[in-house]
């Protein structure tokens, strides 16, 4: 019998990367994770490349989207006085124990939301998942 992922007992972490989405590009989806094996989603962060700035008017929100899209699960809006360092991971997603329980093939969207005309350039990154099979 061989063991797998799942079988490793513990906390396992993914890192999927970001893509930089432009100024002017309208609302879309920029990352996605999908789950290995049937289990629990207990955190999710975010780091990104370059600083980000938060403005009240011409600016972006992040959105984490559950697996049929419908269901928003966290989110920061970048708005005046949201910022985020250069290279430093934050806290984006923390359900309650045992975690978001995701079945084997379910994903999570991370969702990038233009807001105003022009909107703000954002950095490439990182979306770090942990999660625990159940």
């Amino acid at each position: 019998m061989s063991n797998t992922l799942h079988d490793v007992p513990g906390d396992h972490v993914d890192q999927i990367p970001i893509e930089s989405v432009a100024a002017a590009t309208a609302t879309g989806y920029v990352s996605q994770w999908t789950a290995p094996f049937d289990c629990y989603v207990q955190t999710v962060k975010l780091a990104f490349s370059v600083a980000i700035t938060g403005a009240d008017t011409e600016t972006k929100h992040y959105n984490l989207d559950d697996n049929d899209i419908s269901t928003e699960l966290a989110n920061t809006d970048f708005v005046s006085g949201t910022d985020a360092a250069a290279g430093t991971v934050s806290a984006f997603y923390a359900p309650t124990d045992p975690g978001k329980s995701l079945a084997a093939g379910d994903s999570l969207y991370l969702e990038v939301e233009k807001v105003g005309s022009t909107s703000l350039l954002f950095p490439r990154g990182n979306m770090i998942v942990r999660y625990r099979g159940r």
